[in-house]
């Protein structure tokens, strides 16, 4: 597969960091709340949860990146942002176990990867398309 290179648009640059930094910190904040769990757990709706939060926050990463690095190819782009995207989940569960009243497990950590692989393919999809 050939390099492309990407326009670099400086205002779409950082609008794209600022958006992925607000994002970040939306999860960071909403993971500090000591409100217990309200969701019914038959139904694993937090891990459908996991999957949709981390998917946005993989996809803005590719964003991000990508607005930074033109030269990057969409394979890169894909692993460096879901490699990024479940680091911060893992750090997201290693926060929420230092929380009063949150927990923390593994299958949110699968969840986020999983969220991750899917927000990076979708969105490197879609931008295929609108090339």
């Amino acid at each position: 597969m050939a390099i492309e290179t990407r326009k670099v648009d400086r205002r779409g640059a950082i609008l794209s960091w600022l958006t992925l930094i607000a994002y970040m910190s939306l999860i960071f904040i909403l993971s500090s709340r000591t409100t217990p769990d309200i969701l019914p757990k038959t139904l694993n709706i937090d891990k459908i949860i996991h999957i949709a939060a981390f998917g946005i926050l993989s996809a803005l990463w590719v964003r991000a990146i990508e607005s930074r690095w033109t030269e990057m190819d969409n394979k890169r782009l894909f692993i460096t942002a879901v490699i990024l995207t479940s680091l911060y989940g893992i750090s997201d569960e290693v926060h929420q176990s230092f929380v009063p009243g949150r927990t923390s497990g593994a299958y949110d950590i699968v969840a986020d990867i999983i969220g991750a692989l899917l927000g990076a393919r979708l969105y490197l999809r879609y931008a295929e398309r609108q090339s």
